[in-house]
């Protein structure tokens, strides 16, 4: 039986072999299941999802410890460079023009207020009809029991300018203290809106203990033509409450306490 099957199985495969080659193309047998084998298994290629240890491609999840450069909420403690709205003790002391010792007869001031306070203690001081001396002696009086002394640094290097004493005069009349220079130069302008031109004077005074001092006063024309020292900030401080020996005085009335050039002032005789 099986040779029989045998041969019938061969003569199938011939025909079947003469009928395809007869169309032009040969029927690959199918693999025999006897000669199949069994794929070998490549490892798979899949990439490792294990975190790569190496620093430079794994991203940092750390918070990072350096400052920001974003800026700061909190108020910086420099000082601003936007201009202190706080006014200044010291006045400026940058003068343009070399001073004259001559007593001026020049307009009062370039500055309006220093002018309106002026006329204003005048006005409210001095008596309406009195003479030119007792103008000044009202306002002298005022100076003394008014202005406090205050020690604030000024340039002289250049002398007392126009423009400098306008300085001083407007810090003490808007302030009511200053150091000696301050309040020579006030007197000074008083002296000038009363028509009594006046020069400040770069001295020295001598102190209690025997010392000479730099000083400033003023020495003041009046309207007979004469001249006249006098001291408000001596006055007050140094007379033992005799301040009017320090007012509309000669020369050789000063020369016991004060020094000056003489050479460089009108005389006061």
């Amino acid at each position: 039986m099986k040779r029989v099957f045998a041969l019938i199985l061969a003569a199938a495969l011939l025909l079947g072999c003469a009928g395809c080659e007869s169309f032009g193309g040969a029927i690959t047998p199918p693999p025999s299941p006897w000669n199949s084998t069994t794929p070998t298994e490549t490892p798979s290629e899949t990439p490792s999802t294990a975190p790569s240890e190496d620093p430079s491609t794994a991203p940092s999840t750390d918070v990072s410890t350096e400052p920001s450069e974003a800026p700061s909420d909190e108020p910086s403690e420099e000082p601003s460079a936007a201009p202190s709205t706080e006014p200044s003790t010291a006045p400026s002391v940058a003068p343009s023009a070399a001073p004259s010792t001559e007593p001026s007869s020049a307009p009062v001031s370039g500055d309006s207020t220093l002018e309106t306070e002026v006329a204003a203690i005048i006005a409210k001081e001095c008596p309406a009809n009195g003479t030119q001396a007792e103008k000044i002696t009202a306002v002298f009086d005022w100076m003394v029991s008014t202005l406090k002394y205050k020690y604030v640094t000024v340039d002289l290097s250049n002398g007392y300018t126009d423009e400098l004493v306008d300085e001083l005069a407007y810090y003490t009349i808007t302030t009511l203290r200053g150091a000696c220079e301050h309040q020579a130069s006030l007197m000074k302008v008083f002296a000038d809106t009363l028509g009594a031109p006046a020069v400040v004077v770069k001295g020295d005074f001598l102190a209690e203990d025997g010392t000479w001092t730099e000083h400033g006063w003023v020495i003041v024309q009046l309207e007979d033509g004469s001249y006249r020292h006098i001291d408000v900030l001596f006055g007050r401080n140094h007379t033992h409450g005799k301040p009017h020996t320090m007012l509309l005085k000669t020369d050789e009335e000063f020369k016991a306490t004060h020094r000056w050039n003489a050479d460089d002032y009108p005389a006061c005789e």
